[in-house]
């Protein structure tokens, strides 16, 4: 008779377990960590719910040459505009069986020991991160195009218009016909059509558990978030057209709230640098108030910008070293950093002030807030059967926020740049 082994013995042993647990969440980026640091706040709520302010474009003088005798210049009227800043809702849920907070806790498994706190916690770390991916948006939920798509269950899309970064797995997509008022392209919702299984981020591909239905030049949008007013992002707000806090850009006479806007097919050259901080000031010095610019790309537009600097110094040792890991660029106050984010495109150079930007909060909810049920963050389930409760506790997150600006003279951009 052959010995015992693991396998026979099994229900004698102890299953040892690593007190490790590996976390491959993707969380908030630089810029809005920055953003958060420097914008203003605004208190939003009433019954618009939003922040509305005053904007002087000029002042009611009239000016003229007197002749002899002659009359004094006829007062003007002052002219003002005023900007409304609106509040996007979004929320979050996570639920669990009432068996986890009945399993206790391990000593041998200690990140398990309170599973209903830890799932909390990467609640919150998600919305962090989600509010990081508006900051670097457009102010829409369209998240790109579908450039090209290979199979069904476990096939990919390959996108273009946001980074590979703003697709996190986990997260289910919703993809749709039109930028809005779209037909759902997916049809298998019972094979999980639309849940992000896998990126892979060195071919730029987002492979979905059922991706029936999708198609080239489809619009691509997290589920529940397509045609719903979501938080401004640093693509609209630095910007020249649309309308942004109320205001149409393109009409006459709105000329204040047009950011600086550069668009060239060109490859990076330091004349770039100068060209956009040179408009800004040329803009923002005549007018009232102090700024500091903050520049901000990804990795790739530092490694250009290396690119662009190369022989602009001689070596004056041989103490050689490989590799820029961090670009300076020459500002007005001196030299600055370059903000690198992987949620910005590739050939795109901002120039921000964040000290202008605001975000605009209900009063108290700065950040977001657990939906409390009688003064828990827990909600039971109700039960399956339609009456009475199931033994599943659901936690919400609710977020109620804006971005905006409250001066956009002093922010440029320039996109479309190439390589050197």
């Amino acid at each position: 008779m052959a010995g015992d082994t693991t396998t026979s013995a099994a229900g004698f042993l102890k299953q040892k377990f690593s007190n490790f647990l590996g976390d491959d969440q993707q969380h908030a980026s630089d810029l809005w960590m920055m953003i958060e640091k420097q914008a203003g706040t605004e208190e939003a709520g009433g019954l618009n719910q939003n922040v509305k302010w005053a904007h002087a474009q000029y002042a009611g003088v009239g000016m003229k040459g007197l002749s002899e005798g002659g009359d004094y210049p006829t007062a003007q009227p002052a002219k003002a505009i005023n900007p409304t800043l609106g509040l996007a809702h979004w929320a979050f849920a996570v639920d669990f069986t009432g068996h986890l907070s009945a399993a206790g806790s391990s000593s041998d498994v200690s990140w398990a020991g309170d599973w209903q706190r830890k799932l909390g916690k990467d609640l919150r770390d998600r919305q962090r991160s989600l509010t990081a991916r508006f900051a670097c948006h457009d102010g829409t939920a369209n998240w790109g195009q579908i450039v090209a798509v290979s199979g069904t269950t476990n096939g990919y899309m390959t996108i273009t218009g946001v980074p590979i970064h703003f697709f996190h797995p986990g997260e289910v997509v919703t993809i749709r016909d039109s930028a809005s008022s779209g037909t759902e392209q997916l049809t298998n919702a019972a094979t999980g059509a639309g849940k992000i299984v896998e990126i892979d981020y060195a071919n730029s591909r987002v492979y979905l558990a059922d991706m029936t239905g999708a198609a080239a030049d489809d619009y691509i949008a997290l589920s529940g978030f397509y045609d719903v007013t979501v938080p401004n992002g640093i693509k609209n707000i630095i910007d020249s057209a649309g309308t942004i806090q109320g205001i149409a850009r393109g009409t006459v006479g709105n000329f204040m709230y047009q950011a600086t806007e550069q668009t060239t097919t060109a490859a990076l050259s330091p004349s770039d640098v100068d060209l956009l901080r040179d408009t800004v000031q040329d803009i923002a010095s005549l007018r009232k108030g102090k700024y500091k610019s903050q520049w901000v790309g990804n990795r790739k537009m530092r490694r250009w910008a290396t690119l662009a600097t190369a022989g602009q110094s001689r070596f004056v040792d041989l103490d050689l070293t490989m590799g820029v890991a961090e670009m300076k660029i020459q500002d007005r106050d001196g030299r600055a950093g370059l903000i690198e984010d992987p949620y910005i495109l590739d050939g795109e150079l901002y120039v921000a002030s964040f000290g202008k930007w605001v975000k605009a909060y209900p009063k108290k909810l700065k950040g977001g807030y657990p939906v409390l049920n009688n003064g828990s963050p827990l909600w039971k389930a109700n039960a399956a059967s339609g009456s009475g409760k199931a033994d599943r506790d659901i936690l919400y997150w609710a977020c109620r926020m804006n971005l905006g600006c409250r001066d956009f003279r002093c922010q440029a951009k320039r996109t479309g740049i190439t390589s050197p």
